[in-house]
């Protein structure tokens, strides 16, 4: 088996249960995502990249059940992409694990412009969630400050993971917008009186 050029006839087995499919899938492409992990993953060691193999290769595995692998000879690029996917998962959620203590969030400082500073950005951000269209408060709400993943999400509002990105980009790009982000400062925004 070649990583750049897969025979489709493999996919076809792989994705109707055969399990030496599955055994050559799991022995060639385990090596590739184990070496891939261990180089990419910023946290864990072994163990990580253990359940990055583990994870991404259960994944592959079922999209191709679902027939979901578009091109069959591109399974390599594949397999890469989802364990590229399935690492970024990760290092999002272990960012959210890590407790802010006052020091580090910078909460005791006695500086008032910074105090200053930072409530007027709070003000700013919750203006801006408030302004928002609902599904996108909803949607950046459930990621970013609830923690929910991708799939809770999806569950939640009945939508495929594909559509779910569109959703996500799409309330990033309005926030961003709104924002004035990348154009030096902040736009205006409506006050309410």
């Amino acid at each position: 088996m070649s990583v750049s050029r897969v025979d489709p006839e493999f996919v076809r087995r792989l994705g109707g249960g055969d399990k030496d499919a599955e055994r050559e899938f799991y022995a060639f492409y385990g090596r590739l995502v184990r070496a891939m992990a261990r180089v990419r993953l910023p946290y864990g060691g072994a163990l990580a990249a253990e359940e990055v193999v583990n994870d991404t290769l259960s994944r592959v595995l079922m999209a191709a059940r679902q027939g979901s692998i578009r091109d069959p000879h591109c399974l390599g690029a594949f397999v890469s992409a989802t364990c590229r996917n399935v690492i970024s998962e990760g290092t999002r959620i272990r960012r959210r694990e890590v407790p802010l203590t006052e020091s580090s969030a910078g909460m005791t400082t006695t500086d008032p412009e910074t105090e200053t500073m930072m409530r007027e950005q709070a003000t700013l951000v919750q203006d801006v969630m408030a302004d928002l269209p609902q599904r996108d408060r909803e949607t950046l709400k459930g990621v970013l400050m609830d923690g929910a993943d991708r799939d809770e999400m999806c569950r939640t509002f009945n939508i495929t993971p594909g559509y779910f990105r569109v959703l996500l980009c799409r309330a990033k790009e309005n926030v961003r917008q709104r924002m004035g982000e990348g154009r030096g400062t902040p736009l205006k925004r409506k006050r309410k009186v």
